[in-house]
């Protein structure tokens, strides 16, 4: 029986307690906002299918917790990810801090295919802003990764976000298929070529 779908994306949501990765995941995938939300304990689940350029994504999000308790159950979360939003809120600076901690394990224990956004969340909170949008733009370019603000509160971005995320997802596997494929014809694969260093960029990949 042929799956419903062409691509199927393990999207996993990583970030500090509190800023808001719960509501950019539902927003995405129900719609309604909700002001009341407990914190995720261990790992939540949320799955939507969209038409993506003439394909259908089925997006399985894994929704992780961002408690210091939680965090070595997280990495077990990582495997055969295909895309990862590490988050953090634009009204928080310790949550800004904390991206390299949390960019190191999704290094660690992800793919070299993965496909990383950094998401500064909570757009609709301009007024508290404690991280301006140059200096999250600088550290994502530092990291060789692609930056966006969203709002989950007013659907500022969002679809926005996980269709930028989405677009790199496919375009990274089309050229992986492409590359295996040379590969079988030629037959001469390279030495450690699983090893190529990847851009992170999605801005590359639409």
């Amino acid at each position: 029986m042929a799956a419903a779908f062409d691509y199927l994306c393990k999207i996993v949501v990583v970030g500090e307690s509190g800023v808001g990765k719960t509501a950019l995941t539902q927003r995405f995938v129900q719609k309604p906002f909700c002001t009341d939300f407990l914190p995720t304990i261990g790992i939540d689940f949320q799955s939507r299918t969209i038409n993506l350029d003439d394909k259908q994504l089925k997006l399985v999000f894994w929704d992780t917790a961002g408690q210091e308790n939680f965090r070595s159950l997280v990495n077990n979360y990582f495997r055969g990810a295909t895309g990862v939003l590490i988050c953090f809120a634009i009204t928080n600076y310790e949550s800004f801090k904390n991206l390299s901690y949390w960019l190191e394990q999704v290094h660690q224990y992800c793919s070299l295919e993965i496909v990383i956004l950094i998401v500064g969340t909570k757009l609709d909170l301009e007024s508290e802003r404690c991280v301006s949008q140059e200096e999250a733009e600088l550290y994502a370019q530092s990291k060789n990764l692609q930056y966006i603000e969203l709002s989950s509160k007013s659907d500022d971005h969002v679809q926005h976000c996980i269709e930028t995320l989405c677009k790199c997802i496919i375009a990274r596997r089309d050229r992986s298929d492409t590359a295996v494929t040379s590969i079988t014809l030629d037959k001469k694969p390279e030495k450690d070529s699983s090893k190529t260093l990847m851009c992170y960029d999605a801005q590359t990949c639409s």
